[in-house]
């Protein structure tokens, strides 16, 4: 939610979304659309799992049921967006940050759905891959920019985690975390010339 509400206010390039903390509310709004396009996510941590992808209304009210009245996610799912469902190619981009600047580490992608063909339930991930090369230099560019962004606005010192959407009308972020991805990071990490535990 924080991310969602940050992006919309800097004019980050983000899906549209909606979020809810009132189960009937949420239930409400998926009744009143006229066909279900949208994807359903935990503002929480929950490990990995915590978005839903419903075809049809039905199995959206079914999904909200699971997330705000049992609790499938813990707390995390006290808060939830309802969120257009954006497609093309997802990428996932780490980058060091100083508290004035982001420096990008190589593009990685990784997999969720437990089944062969990106088929079947999310997982917290099922392995990944780096470097890719879905960004281009410009869209890599156009990304540092809105990281940089986040960086110095907080004054984020750490590492900063986009997960970015490559779509026919350009770049969107669906997240940020401020914390490595799993299991993007074992193989970003094998990409670096530096060693962080021997490096003074």
């Amino acid at each position: 939610e924080f991310s969602k509400n940050f992006m919309k206010e800097h004019g980050i390039p983000t899906a549209d979304f909606n979020v809810f903390t009132n189960y009937s509310e949420a239930i409400a709004y998926v009744n009143n659309l006229n066909t279900f396009n949208h994807v359903i996510k935990a503002s929480g941590l929950a490990g990995g799992k915590g978005v839903v992808l419903p075809d049809t209304k039905k199995e959206a009210i079914y999904e909200l049921n699971s997330i705000m009245v049992d609790n499938k996610f813990g707390s995390a799912g006290e808060t939830v967006i309802i969120e257009e469902k954006l497609v093309g190619e997802e990428v996932s981009v780490f980058a060091f940050c100083n508290g004035n600047e982001a420096y990008l580490m190589p593009q990685a992608q990784d997999y969720k759905r437990i089944g062969d063909n990106d088929e079947g339930l999310n997982t917290g991930g099922m392995g990944a891959v780096a470097p890719v090369n879905v960004l281009t230099d410009e869209e890599l560019i156009e990304l540092k920019g809105y990281m940089d962004i986040v960086v110095d606005e907080l004054e984020y010192i750490g590492i900063l985690y986009a997960g970015v959407m490559k779509t026919e009308d350009g770049i969107y972020l669906l997240e940020f975390n401020c914390r490595f991805g799993d299991p993007e990071a074992q193989v970003v990490l094998n990409l670096l010339d530096t060693n962080f535990y021997t490096r003074s």
